[in-house]
């Protein structure tokens, strides 16, 4: 079926999603996850199962996380090249601990 309509590739929505979070100045993208924040937690209190919430957002989570392991198993063949860049990300993702 040929529909009048076309929806966007998400591989492009993604990297332009990046893109526009990468233009942004440090403050403008602190407050960009500030309100990533504000809106995990106003749907969190908003739930009629707060647990069921939680324990969907873990799976989102874990989800996530085999999406990147899948990643970098696919493009970093060798065990070294793997660590290096699951080093890279958590160090990335992660803040040190004081």
């Amino acid at each position: 079926m040929n529909l009048p309509i076309r929806f966007p590739n998400k591989a492009d929505v993604i990297y332009e999603d990046a893109a526009r979070f990468r233009a942004l100045s440090p403050e403008d993208k602190v407050r960009a996850l500030e309100d990533c924040f504000r809106l995990y937690q106003s749907l969190r209190s908003s739930s009629s199962d707060v647990e069921e919430f939680d324990r969907l957002a873990e799976e989102e989570e874990r989800l996530e996380w085999q999406a990147v392991l899948d990643f970098v198993a696919r493009h970093a063949p060798t065990e070294p090249e793997r660590t290096a860049w699951l080093e890279k990300m958590i160090a990335a993702t992660v803040p040190p601990r004081k």
